[in-house]
């Protein structure tokens, strides 16, 4: 978890014109709007009754019952539609 911090934190501070690392993971790219966007496989995943949304790596991300599970592109995505982000994601 704390490499996942690590990374997004790097990234963070990455300019548009300079390449990710080759450490970094593909699910792990900025959106112009500096919010987290999932690759095709991955997805921010929402709970529908908690309204709380989860990225890859988070430790609940796979506990979402897929009759509650939403799935969102970005993290911007899921704010709009009123979710929040779970608070053990960092």
């Amino acid at each position: 978890m704390r490499k996942l911090l690590i990374l997004a934190l790097m990234l963070s501070t990455l300019s548009c014109s300079q390449a990710l690392p080759q450490s970094a993971p593909a699910s792990f790219l900025q959106t112009p709007k500096g919010s987290v966007r999932a690759t095709k496989d991955e997805h921010i995943r929402g709970n529908r009754r908690s309204m709380i949304y989860h990225w890859p790596g988070c430790p609940n991300y796979d506990d979402i019952t897929p009759a509650n599970r939403v799935e969102f592109k970005t993290r911007a995505e899921a704010e709009a539609a009123g979710y929040r982000a779970a608070r053990n994601c960092h």
